[in-house]
């Protein structure tokens, strides 16, 4: 147990502490019923890349503009972690989440 333990704190000083800060996001969701600290970012997308609601091109986005006319652009919502003052795309940090968890488990296997 106490290389397990050993082996949980060494990970989690990794890198950014990437367990730390996730269990005190489930601390606040769980014991606090509330919502994790997240911030809505918007993300200006060229319509180009929003792609279609389906397969049909009708029923996709389309501009027609002289040659050399910008793009329009569409705000779309994203989540950040507000993470040692930096803001880190939540599916970023969750993907790290989610490796740091599969080391740990390829240790508990060892």
């Amino acid at each position: 147990m106490l290389f397990r333990r050993g082996l949980w704190i060494r990970e989690a000083e990794g890198g950014r502490c990437v367990f730390k800060f996730m269990n005190e996001q489930r601390r606040v969701v769980v014991h606090w019923e509330g919502s994790p600290d997240v911030e809505l970012v918007w993300v200006h997308v060229p319509i180009s890349e929003l792609g279609n609601p389906g397969d049909h091109p009708a029923l996709g986005s389309h501009f027609f503009a002289p040659p050399g006319t910008p793009l329009p652009v569409s705000g779309r919502r994203s989540y950040a972690f507000r993470v040692d003052d930096k803001e880190v795309s939540v599916i970023q940090f969750c993907r790290e989440y989610i490796e740091a968890l599969e080391r740990l488990v390829q240790g508990f296997r060892q």
